[in-house]
Parts: C-alpha cells; structure tokens; sequence
C-alpha cells in the first residue's frame, strides 16, 4: 500500500511538471482557458512537488520506522526509488525549459557587412543610431528571440 501512495504521488507530480510543458510549447494554438490552466499549474509546481516530496518521505520513513517492513529489501527500493522520483520532480518543477531551449544570446559578436555569410533572400533586423548600423539575422533571432545591444550608445532590445 505504501509504494502505491509514493506512485500516486509521482504520477501526480510528473503531471504537474509535464502539463505546463505540453501546453505552453511554441508555434502551437493556445486556447486562453488552457494557457491560463498551465500558467497557473507552472506557478504552483513548485510548492505542490516539495509537499508532496515531504509526503513521500513521511510515508517512507513510517513504513521503515515498523519493525516487520524494515527488512523487505525489494519494497525498500522501491519506495527509495520512488521517493527519489519525487525528488527529481522537486528538481524538474524549478526549470524553465523554454529558457534553456531558447538560450538569450550571450555576448553577441559582429562581423562587417561585406564579411557576413548572408544569402540574396535572407531577411534582417536592422538599426541605424548615431551613425551606427546593426544588422540582425532573422534566422538568429527566431532561434534566441532576444539580443540585448548598445548601437550608437544607446542601449536596445532587439526581438523577433
């Protein structure tokens, strides 16, 4: 009975992770309801995996703590395994995904015009500041989405 709470447990907390995952990907239709369902799962992950972290380990630890349990080693690696998973999701609830995916640029290097490696038909973001001209690849930036840049001294964000 304790190792099906602890799997209760864990499918409950890999929904949590999951779910926010599946329904806020990119380039796919968002219904507002379901977006807004995600978001709000996404904010309480975090809380609701350490809870139920602790559950686990209380469940655990209870059952070890009886004197017949104690020395059934394959429901103890279960259990250890189990709890673990619950740990992991703990881990897992805390990441953002999209940020590791879709990395920011970090320090952005700029080549001359007449040394960029851009095709007749490739598109670009450009700025022109105080005499100074910056040219984004459309191509770079639907990966990162952001750049952060200083043209002409004035400091700009730009996004695709």
């Amino acid at each position: 009975m304790k190792c099906a709470t602890l799997a209760v447990l864990l499918v409950c907390c890999v929904a949590v992770v999951v779910f926010p995952i599946y329904i806020i990907r990119p380039f796919v239709h968002q219904s507002v309801a379901t977006l807004s369902l995600a978001l709000m799962v996404k904010r309480w992950a975090p809380w609701f995996t350490v809870v139920a972290f602790l559950a686990g380990a209380a469940v655990m630890v209870r059952a070890w703590a009886r004197r017949g349990e104690r020395f059934r080693a394959g429901k103890n690696v279960a259990m250890l395994a189990l709890v673990a998973g619950l740990g992991l999701s703990v881990w897992a609830s805390r990441i953002n995904i999209y940020e590791r995916v879709f990395a920011p640029v970090g320090i952005a290097r700029f080549v001359a015009a007449a040394d960029a490696s851009l095709r007749p038909g490739d598109m670009v973001i450009a700025i022109n500041l105080n005499g100074s001209a910056r040219a984004y690849p459309i191509l770079q930036m639907a990966y990162h989405h952001v750049l952060n840049d200083v043209v002409g001294g004035v400091p700009v964000v730009a996004t695709y």
